[in-house]
């Protein structure tokens, strides 16, 4: 019985060792003609390219990427000063060898069957964008019918391209570099034949194609480590999805619920995301930023956020989230010229322009006689302007009145008791919001010069 423990205990001892190995990784990449040099080893990481170490080649071109755990899958890369090549990382233990100045053309590949895909798959497209640089510069010099010919030629080569993208994706499936390749070519929708009309069928097309586009980014975790998949994410977002926030809001949640326990793609998305609408300059967009902020950043999703970075958040969302477009506009304390109270709501017009400026802000002198040349054509449409006055000079507020003849309603808050700078995001002027006859706001950082088409498309829209 003593002998039987302890042979079990051997036995469970190489088991573990096997195991501890089984998640170690070791990749011997030698490449000929890199006797001695630095090589940087890093991966892609959506639009990033990272290093993962730095090492020194031996003088038969060996560089040993080795150490405990396992390497996360993705596209990796070795860069020197004269010398570039990636390699997919799936398997732990494999070895190339290859020549520097051929690089995949002269590829052994040892124990890796992604790397020998990924260097058939080179190999094939090595060939045929060569014959498309000869094109190409045939091109230069060709005219006439030979040109045409060269032109036809080189679409032929595109399609061949595309078609071995396609073939290798569909022969490989289940492989990393299946699931890479698969962005490239991207989601092939189905020719729907059986529909007879063509309309339906190209709606149904459509449907499908909004549907299932990102049926290809089926693991994130490992897909988020290859350079393609920042562009196809984002084309998604930026012309695949409805530009309009609740439906983007919709599908960055459906998109993130993708990564719920991949802290790295999570982590990138969030951040990819959040600056791209906070950047964005089409209109109504910071509603989706308002949402990221609130649902990620905030709720604590987004566990690496510091308390103070959430302090921050929190302090521009009191100037973003008031003044969403589709919302009411906040109420303000204000009184005119003569210093009696005004109220907006009280104004008929089915239109009314916000207009925020400061006398002494140059920007403000040159937009207001603009917006002034407006005016009679603003109140065809049925609209009309309260121009607000951001400072409490009342001296600087009623010269700047009379000096432009300013014949709308001018008022100001000169006792400070709004909130508007807060409310309506005014930290500079001018600003303008167009409102309507609810008093929602349906446009906003609009310049002058834009009013009066804005209020014409808007009516028109309501109309139909």
């Amino acid at each position: 019985m003593e002998h039987f423990q302890k042979l079990t205990m051997i036995l469970f001892l190489i088991f573990l060792s096997l195991i501890s190995r089984a998640q170690d990784h070791e990749i011997s990449i030698t490449v000929n003609g890199l006797a001695g040099e630095d090589v940087i080893v890093g991966y892609h990481l959506g639009k990033q390219r990272l290093v993962y170490d730095t090492l020194r080649s031996s003088e038969s071109g060996e560089l040993l990427i080795k150490g405990e755990g396992a390497l996360p899958p993705g596209v990796y890369f070795l860069y020197a000063n004269t010398f570039y090549f990636e390699f997919l990382v799936k398997e732990q233990r494999f070895n190339l060898l290859l020549d520097k100045e051929t690089a995949y053309s002269s590829l052994e590949v040892e124990g890796s069957v992604e790397n020998q895909l990924f260097a058939d798959f080179q190999r094939q497209m090595g060939v045929l964008q060569r014959q498309q640089r000869e094109l190409a510069d045939s091109l230069k010099i060709m005219t006439g019918e030979d040109s045409v010919q060269i032109r036809e030629r080189y679409i032929d080569l595109v399609n061949e391209m595309s078609g071995i993208r396609s073939s290798m994706v569909r022969t490989h499936q289940g492989t990393f570099f299946a699931d890479f390749l698969g962005l490239m070519v991207g989601l092939e929708v189905p020719p729907m034949d059986s529909i007879q009309d063509d309309t339906e069928r190209r709606i149904a097309q459509y449907l499908y194609y909004q549907n299932h586009y990102l049926d290809p980014v089926n693991k994130p975790e490992e897909i988020i480590r290859t350079p393609v998949i920042h562009d196809y994410v984002m084309k998604y977002f930026m012309e695949v999805v409805v530009p309009q926030p609740d439906s983007i809001n919709v599908s960055i949640d459906r998109f993130m619920s993708r990564m719920s326990t991949d802290h790295e793609s999570f982590r990138y998305w969030l951040v990819t995301l959040f600056n791209h609408y906070q950047d964005s300059k089409i209109m109504g967009m910071d509603a989706v930023t308002v949402h990221l902020a609130e649902n990620y950043y905030l709720s604590g999703k987004a566990n690496w956020v510091t308390e103070k970075a959430k302090t921050d958040i929190q302090k521009e969302m009191r100037f973003m989230k008031p003044n969403l477009i589709g919302q009411p506009a906040p109420d303000m304390i204000l009184v005119d010229s003569a210093f009696s109270p005004f109220f907006i709501s009280k104004i008929p017009d089915d239109y009314l322009v916000l207009f925020f400026y400061d006398p002494e802000c140059g920007t403000c002198r040159k937009k207001t006689p603009i917006l002034l040349e407006a005016y009679d054509e603003l109140k065809e449409e049925g609209a009309d302007v309260v121009a607000i006055c951001t400072i409490t000079d009342t001296s600087k507020w009623k010269d700047y009145i009379k000096k432009n003849n300013m014949q709308w309603y001018n008022v100001g808050d000169p006792q400070g008791k709004s909130n508007f700078r807060v409310d309506y995001n005014v930290r500079s002027v001018p600003q303008v919001y167009v409102l309507d006859k609810q008093r929602k706001i349906i446009a906003k950082k609009l310049d002058v010069s834009q009013v009066v088409g804005f209020i014409k498309d808007h009516r028109s829209l309501q109309t139909r």
